[in-house]
């Protein structure tokens, strides 16, 4: 199980007190600030339920690693783009997005800056774009979307200065276009607009009642025209997609839809032409939930300092990837072990009905963050370490 720690700021003097005393363990904020560390509230394995649930069972399966992509040697933390050897396969130095595209899968080297087309036997590979300021070159990447079959471009969001680049089917860049805001995901509907999913610091909307905070945007396939489709506001925090002060927002695409997803939560909002038609939930444990109302609390309660939104200090990874398809079906890869030991794949109907879960048993050599649907939702996994780059590919299969 990923456990994600974070660190909350507070502004009362015993805090602070506290925060001279640990100074070696105090982390910085962005801009130089220091935090102090939230006061624990016991181990990861104290807050955090020892597995997932599951609503009902479609298919139970084993997942077997049929193809593994590792340069022998590779270390993420001196890695600077070079290849390890001439003879050694292609690594991404860190993973930042990866995508099954056509026949095989699109890779975002986050640490070399490097978008790379990988063969779906993992063989062969080519560079599509490396690091740079100029026409087709990326600064900060951070994800990736696919335009769907029709025309097979790619997209890339890079987040300094906020922008996404365009790329045909046989990779020759297209065109860039710059955002006015500063998104944390993108895909791609079959009208060619582009959405825009925003990460939230929710509870710091607290101090300022009436304050919007965008999560989903579009614009036209030209970024020309922006419309906004959902914000967040300070009395919608309550809700239970809101349960941590920090919010990751992700979307995924297919057709005409789009869908909305919160990693922690476990929840997934669907588009349809723009407009909301459902929400879809993944199973939650009690005691996970109980441990997220405990920390909106302590959020809550906390003095808010400008600039310094409080943020709960452990979260787990409900869902590592949604899929939708043409149609307005959904599959949501959960990333937490049921009691019996099995990851699973929910799966919804154009209609929202869940149909049951496929189990899966997977030894995840990898941190369960780095776990994708494959070209095919129902029979392929896709896992990375996204600090070393090594990719595992995994056939789902028997019952």
């Amino acid at each position: 199980m990923q456990v994600n720690r974070r660190f909350r700021a507070r502004s009362s003097t015993v805090v602070f007190i506290r925060a001279l005393l640990v100074l070696a363990a105090v982390l910085a904020l962005p801009g130089g600030r220091a935090a102090a560390a939230q006061e624990p509230t016991g181990p990861p394995a104290a807050f955090i339920p020892g597995s997932s649930c599951v609503t009902s069972v479609a298919d139970t399966v084993e997942a077997r690693r049929v193809r593994v992509l590792q340069a022998d040697g590779l270390d993420a933390n001196n890695y600077g783009g070079e290849r390890v050897a001439a003879e050694a396969p292609w690594a991404p130095g860190r993973v930042a997005d990866l995508t099954p595209y056509g026949t095989g899968y699109a890779v975002l080297d986050g640490l070399a800056g490097e978008l790379v087309r990988v063969s779906g036997d993992l063989t062969t590979w080519d560079v599509w774009a490396e690091e740079g300021p100029g026409p087709g070159e990326l600064t900060q990447p951070r994800a990736l979307a696919t335009s769907g079959p029709g025309s097979n471009e790619l997209l890339v969001l890079q987040g300094d200065p906020p922008a996404v680049h365009r790329f045909d089917g046989r990779g020759r860049f297209v065109d860039t276009f710059r955002l006015n805001s500063n998104p944390n995901d993108l895909g791609v509907t079959s009208d060619g607009r582009v959405w825009l999913v925003h990460d939230v610091w929710g509870l710091h909307l607290r101090p300022r009642r009436g304050t919007e905070a965008p999560v989903l945007t579009s614009t036209d396939e030209n970024g020309r025209q922006t419309r906004e489709h959902w914000s967040a506001t300070a009395d919608s925090l309550d809700a239970a997609r809101y349960n941590l002060g920090y919010v990751r927002v992700r979307v995924a695409t297919g057709g005409r839809f789009a869908a909305v997803y919160f990693p922690t939560s476990g929840i997934i909002e669907l588009f349809d032409d723009g407009g909301h038609v459902r929400t879809l939930e993944t199973c939650m444990p009690e005691e996970l939930a109980d441990a997220y109302r405990r920390q909106l609390d302590e959020t809550t309660s906390a003095d808010i300092s400008p600039g310094r939104p409080p943020v709960a200090e452990y979260s787990v990874d409900l869902l590592t990837d949604v899929r939708v398809g043409e149609n307005g079906e959904v599959w949501a890869l959960v990333g937490v072990r049921t009691e019996d030991g099995f990851f699973h794949i929910d799966r919804f109907d154009a209609s929202g009905r869940n149909i049951g879960s496929i189990l899966l048993s997977l030894d995840a050599p990898f941190q369960l963050q780095g776990i994708r649907l494959g070209l095919d939702p129902e029979r392929e996994v896709v896992g990375f370490d996204p600090m070393a780059g090594h990719l595992f590919v995994y056939e789902l299969s028997g019952s």
